[in-house]
């Protein structure tokens, strides 16, 4: 360091915060000048005297300066709703309903509310019915709705008080339940039952999603994510049994008159599935239900983690779409920098207090395995001629062994195409001292027909050498 110095001028010239000066602590190292050891790095882990340029207290600017920590598994994660899957644990919540069917007049069921599903089964076989009133059980999905409907019984029943479990479908009609509470506390009976129907349908959404928070700065060294507002794990409606994927979403800010909402595998978003253009005419719903967190861009079905992450995700899309019916232009940095500030704030208020420390659920529902990778179709061509795989003969080991192995192939493929009898048989030797050694034996006589084929390969063999 001395020699560099007098090279460059002085040794003044080093500022004193210098890695390289002599008084100055090596960062590296942790003593002067460094103690000649290889560290290992740790990068959550601050060395004493190092200036931080980025407070631990400032997420919003930490954000900007690291990589997300990312899943264990980079992979989309898919569950099943299906109904073949048993019902878990016992009944958190059972009781006596009725239930209102297209065709068959009301009758009774015991409903038990699973940690995972429902079952609902008859008390008695309904006399109005033609045919008897099976059993059934479901599976709780996110895609579900839980309403409170007004019907008005006639003058000589007792009071009911009616709701209905929507089970939304993707490429099928909805499956609707429909039941009633009866008697005098008919209206508190439904508030029980609605209340912990939407619980138990809330446990299984929440239990889907990995730990995150919801973020706005984009990712270092991803220019896709260059525009972004906000991005978070949402569930996406798919496949026409009504899968239920995970997919890491971003809403893109507007330019050149068209937003996206850009769906990747995780949040390091470095492999993009696919993206839902925004533009000003594009079609955005919402589900009031109790406690309902699921809305739709267009036909894609998305469902939150809370009702709260729902109406902010609403909102945001909302002022993309009508950012672009005024025609309004493209936004700056600075623009763009208060949009995301907005985000961020509203997120800190939805943070609940000790979210850091809280674990993850295990998954309430079953994922499907993951199908392997497709192969390559290989030649459309048929099958090729069989190869004699047998151990090589002594005599085919040197020399001009070739000429003989050779001519056993050829010997075996032409007595398989000759249907002549084996009458007055050649036996394949060799011809006259062209091969070293002794011949080998041969696998069956050779037919007179099969004889020209024989010579013709063993003149080709020949000619090769």
């Amino acid at each position: 360091m001395m020699l560099l110095a007098r090279l460059l001028g002085s040794e003044s010239q080093f500022p004193a915060g210098a890695c390289c000066g002599r008084s100055t602590k090596c960062l590296r190292g942790g003593g002067l000048e460094g103690d000649g050891e290889i560290h290992e790095y740790a990068p959550n882990t601050q060395a004493p005297g190092v200036e931080v340029l980025v407070p631990d207290d400032d997420p919003l600017l930490a954000g900007a300066c690291a990589l997300p920590r990312g899943p264990t598994e980079r992979t989309v994660p898919t569950y099943d709703v299906a109904e073949t899957q048993v019902l878990r644990g016992e009944p958190l919540f059972s009781g006596r309903l009725l239930r209102l069917t297209a065709g068959n007049a009301a009758y009774e069921v015991q409903m038990s509310l699973h940690v995972n599903g429902f079952s609902c089964n008859p008390t008695a076989p309904s006399a109005g019915s033609p045919q008897p009133l099976a059993r059934e059980r479901r599976i709780w999905s996110p895609f579900s709705l839980v309403e409170k409907c007004d019907v008005k019984a006639g003058a000589n029943t007792k009071k009911w008080a009616v709701f209905s479990l929507t089970c939304f479908q993707r490429r099928s009609r909805d499956v609707v339940h429909y039941f009633a509470a009866v008697g005098e506390e008919a209206v508190a009976e439904r508030e029980r039952w609605t209340s912990e129907i939407a619980m138990a349908i809330g446990n299984v959404t929440q239990s889907l999603f990995p730990q995150h928070s919801i973020a706005v700065q984009p990712v270092p060294g991803k220019t896709e994510t260059s525009t972004r507002i906000m991005a978070g794990y949402l569930l996406l409606q798919s496949g026409a049994a009504g899968m239920v994927s995970v997919f890491y979403c971003e809403l893109q800010a507007y330019c050149n008159g068209r937003s996206s909402l850009a769906l990747y595998k995780d949040e390091w978003c470095e492999q993009q599935v696919t993206e839902i253009p925004i533009l000003d005419a594009v079609a955005i719903g919402s589900c009031d239900g109790v406690y309902c967190t699921i809305f739709a861009v267009e036909h894609h079905r998305f469902c939150a983690r809370t009702v709260s992450e729902k109406e902010l995700w609403l909102r945001a899309v909302t002022n993309v779409k009508v950012k672009l019916m005024f025609s309004a232009p493209d936004p700056t940095n600075e623009e763009l920098a208060v949009f995301r500030e907005a985000v961020h704030e509203r997120v800190e208020e939805l943070l609940p207090p000790g979210h850091e420390e809280s674990t993850k659920a295990r998954p309430l529902l079953d994922e499907l395995p993951r199908l392997p990778p497709n192969c390559p179709r290989g030649d459309a061509a048929g099958d090729p001629d069989p190869v004699d795989e047998g151990p090589p003969s002594p005599a085919s080991s040197g020399g001009g062994g070739g000429i003989w192995g050779s001519g056993l192939r050829e010997v075996a493929r032409a007595n398989e195409r000759s249907g002549d009898p084996p009458d007055s048989p050649v036996w394949s030797a060799s011809p006259g001292g062209m091969l070293s050694g002794s011949p080998p034996t041969p696998l069956r006589p050779l037919t007179r027909s099969g004889a020209a084929a024989v010579a013709a390969a063993m003149m080709a063999a020949a000619a090769d050498m």
